[in-house]
């Protein structure tokens, strides 16, 4: 068995170790890939000053435990088609529904589930029966990535990347995927790798195209003004022209992201500095007569939800202006 924690040369040594036994099995792997994921980025936290010394508690660590091996390792296995998916259950024995519409025949289901130190989430993107994206979120919310590599890593047989707020997992099922852009008109842009993409417009980025993040539209929020986290996104990639990316955002299946994106793609073509495609031009049209509520906040501290045309006839975002 794995120890409970790694030094960089302890690491080494069990790497060595495993290579020259062979006996590594597939879960080992992953568990001294994990590793190496979240000692690289502890180690890139320079504002880490580390935390009081706590009194963890077992029973806690077992509660979470429970949820990694019985329902988030087999979740991360399951074939990609709903009803494999909705087998996941909350104590009462309630299964969980198709999901909410994001649009062009697309749903989000989400399941959270409350450990003892973590939480946890479970995201999928589906087309009728089809699953086409798969997201899972642990934090842990008293707790660090020390107090993850400490005692969670080793229990996760599935490859993890870090997040400020913890870890997360991250699934594409590309024969799905490829099936829906055969069979609809919008050219749905989906991806769980940004990595040829410059490291400075990563995290804004994914935070508008990925279908689970629940985003708010709004400038004002809040005692005084203050941006949504998805407004101040789409600002650093309109403020470097990114274009390319922002007409990706376009056709992604994130409601508040697409709305951003089409009012800078309209912006930027009303000024000749970005001409729209004819594509481009008819799914902006598609996603303006879309029903889809979403979360604005523009008003100080009220949160409302509407749709585009809603939003219309308060705030000019359809007439080449970005608020």
């Amino acid at each position: 068995m794995l120890q409970k924690s790694y030094s960089v040369k302890q690491f080494v040594l069990i790497v060595i170790a495993i290579i020259f036994t062979g006996c590594s099995s597939e879960k080992e792997k992953i568990v001294l890939q994990n590793l190496e994921t979240i000692e690289k980025y502890i180690t890139s936290q320079k504002d880490s000053n580390g935390k009081e010394d706590e009194i963890i508690k077992s029973s806690y660590i077992a509660e979470d435990v429970l949820i990694i091996n019985e329902i988030l390792n087999k979740v991360s296995e399951r074939k990609p088609f709903l009803d494999e998916f909705i087998k996941t259950s909350d104590d009462d024995g309630n299964e969980e529904d198709s999901g909410s519409d994001v649009g062009f025949n697309l749903k989000i289901a989400n399941t959270v589930l409350y450990g003892g130190y973590g939480n946890f989430y479970i995201s999928i993107l589906h087309y009728k029966s089809d699953v086409l994206y798969m997201k899972i979120d642990i934090s842990f919310t008293s707790q660090d990535h020390e107090f993850i590599k400490e005692y969670i890593i080793k229990h996760i047989s599935f490859p993890i990347i870090c997040t400020e707020n913890g870890i997360s997992y991250l699934k594409m099922f590309q024969e799905n995927y490829k099936k829906y852009r055969e069979e609809k008109s919008f050219p749905l842009y989906l991806t769980n790798d940004v990595s040829n993409i410059p490291a400075a417009y990563q995290e804004n980025y994914q935070l508008l195209v990925d279908p689970s993040n629940l985003l708010s539209w709004g400038s004002y929020c809040g005692d005084g003004p203050g941006k949504t986290l998805a407004k101040i996104a789409i600002d650093h990639l309109t403020d470097n022209k990114q274009f390319k990316l922002v007409e990706n955002i376009l056709y992604s299946s994130n409601v508040v992201g697409r709305v951003y994106a089409l009012q800078a793609l309209e912006k930027w073509n009303a000024n000749g500095e970005y001409i729209l495609t004819e594509n481009a031009k008819s799914t902006i049209k598609e996603i303006k007569a879309l029903d889809i509520k979403f979360y604005v906040c523009d008003f100080g501290c009220v949160v409302q939800e509407m749709n585009f045309r809603e939003l219309s006839k308060i705030r000019r975002v359809d007439i080449n202006v970005v608020h």
